[in-house]
């Protein structure tokens, strides 16, 4: 996690974002991941090179990232009627599905919440479930492959280009 929050830029942080996790955990019923609660409590929610987007409990306008944790389930559901092929429920519930970013608005990253908390993969799949590809790792490994260049994403091989010619940028949201 440390080379990706260099490559972020936010290594400076000296103060930790206070985050109520426990409170969080309660709201929605589930745990966090110990990788995705570290990383938020030194990196705001941010846009990677304008494409990737870590939602972050903090980020402004207050609720945001609630709303968006409850509500693409939501919304995968509705396109879920038209995919029954797809194998993987949208509710926060073992087997389901909890977001935590997105790419573009085209693709949720999500945790696909089967066994232990910290060694859930994490689940590629566009909105209209149409495609998706599972990636067994942490959100910071995930992060760290997709800047890569080279990502082993099928589906994301399109941001090769753009991580591997441009600098890493990445900004508050």
């Amino acid at each position: 996690m440390t080379e990706l929050v260099r490559m972020l830029r936010f290594d400076e942080r000296t103060t930790p974002y206070q985050i109520d996790w426990d409170g969080l955990g309660n709201d929605l019923g589930v745990t966090f991941p110990v990788d995705y609660r570290e990383l938020l409590e030194v990196v705001p929610g941010v846009n990677i090179q304008s494409w990737v987007h870590l939602w972050h409990p903090l980020q402004s306008p207050p609720g945001t990232w609630r709303r968006r944790v409850t509500g693409w389930p939501t919304t995968l559901e509705m396109f879920r009627e038209l995919r029954p092929e797809f194998p993987f429920s949208t509710n926060r519930e073992p087997g389901g599905l909890l977001p935590w970013g997105d790419v573009n608005d085209d693709y949720v990253l999500c945790w696909y919440m089967e066994g232990p908390v910290d060694d859930w993969p994490i689940l590629v799949v566009d909105y209209s479930l149409t495609e998706w590809e599972i990636f067994q790792g942490t959100v910071a490994e995930f992060l760290l492959d997709l800047l890569s260049g080279n990502t082993s994403s099928r589906i994301l091989q399109f941001l090769n280009e753009e991580m591997a010619t441009r600098p890493v940028e990445a900004s508050p949201e």
